[in-house]
């Protein structure tokens, strides 16, 4: 089984067939590989319907108020992008300082690593 999941591209990128171009590398990658399954969690279900995909599932949804989640509404829709090879150690040291406690008390956080 092959799985893919949190499949984005940057918003400047969009409808430019990037998206295409990756998920028709990752079936192909899949194929030599032998896995004739695969599962995905679609934000789109025509989107991965055109690859090949269909529901298994209906539909599984949940609701919460943005309090219950720590959710700042004044940094809603915010993004600051930076090149990984400009951060160094002490930096990353930090971030996992504050992000692993904060994954630790939520669901669906992974935990990071050096890597």
């Amino acid at each position: 089984m092959g799985g893919i999941g949190f499949v984005a591209t940057y918003l400047e990128y969009r409808n430019k067939g990037v998206m295409k171009a990756i998920m028709i590398d990752a079936l192909e990658r899949m194929r030599h590989h032998g896995q004739t399954i695969s599962v995905l969690a679609p934000y789109s279900t025509s989107f991965y319907r055109h690859f090949g995909w269909e529901l298994f599932q209906e539909q599984l949804q949940f609701s919460c108020e943005l309090s219950t989640i720590g959710a700042d509404p004044k940094l809603m829709n915010e993004v600051k992008r930076t090149s990984f090879d400009r951060v160094n150690a002490a930096v990353w040291h930090d971030i996992k300082q504050f992000h692993n406690p904060l994954a630790n008390s939520r669901d669906s956080m992974m935990q990071r690593s050096d890597a």
